[in-house]
């Protein structure tokens, strides 16, 4: 997408950041309620799923706004359609990284391979499924 000045008529080579910059501060300012905006840290282009910006959120390209507040609030802001796609703020990250490694068994880690944390999870659960039948049948038994 395209972005042109509307004084000079000249195309902007960083047009689509400067409007997602543009619109994550008008979020922010309306969901906060102040005028005083904090500092941009970072802005950066995101075109496929990864880390803090996984396949859940399901809107790309999006453009990465980085506040400095304490919560290291971060808005990703679709420029095409003027959405925001996702607030992520330290909480956030801490439950994606739980998420992550403990549902996802990221914890085996990448040098085990797919298949290796794929039977490690089929293992874990086919352990919990073991647990909750003895307990079953030892609830039976007792009655």
């Amino acid at each position: 997408m395209a972005y042109y000045s509307a004084v000079t008529g000249e195309l902007l080579p960083d047009g689509a950041t400067r409007h997602a910059r543009a619109l994550a501060s008008a979020f922010l300012r309306e969901a906060s309620g102040t005028v005083k905006m904090p500092a941009i840290e970072k802005t950066e282009l995101i075109d496929h799923f990864e880390g803090e910006y996984g396949f859940i959120n399901k809107r790309l390209p999006v453009v990465k706004v980085a506040y400095h507040t304490p919560a290291q609030t971060t808005l990703y802001v679709e420029p095409v359609t003027g959405r925001l796609a996702a607030r992520i703020e330290n909480a956030d990250r801490y439950e994606g990284l739980s998420f992550a490694f403990l549902h996802k068994f990221h914890v085996i880690g990448t040098a085990a391979g797919k298949d290796i944390r794929d039977i490690v999870t089929m293992l874990s659960a086919l352990g919990v499924l073991v647990v909750a039948l003895l307990g079953l049948w030892l609830f039976v038994k007792v009655k």
